[in-house]
């Protein structure tokens, strides 16, 4: 999967790309301030019930900011990878 496949949602940056998966994780990605980089969250969900942001995987502890597009895709695939919790 990768960005251009993400549910799209309106947002006060404008629009969040959003997806859940059936390993209980989910991502979330905010356009950045300046419009060419991307803020990347990584969320936990119960059978696609309300996700919320996660702080505790192995694919990061944080937000991620200033994602390229590239970046954004890996990161994506890595959270779709992670074993189930």
């Amino acid at each position: 999967m990768k960005l251009s496949d993400l549910n799209v949602h309106p947002h006060s940056r404008g629009f969040r790309h959003e997806a859940l998966f059936d390993n209980g994780f989910g991502v979330s990605v905010i356009p950045e301030v300046d419009e060419v980089h991307y803020e990347v969250a990584v969320m936990k969900h119960e059978k696609g019930k309300r996700a919320r942001l996660t702080f505790d995987t192995a694919v990061t502890n944080d937000v991620l900011r200033y994602c390229t597009v590239d970046m954004v895709d890996i990161l994506i695939e890595s959270i779709q990878s992670l074993p189930p919790k």
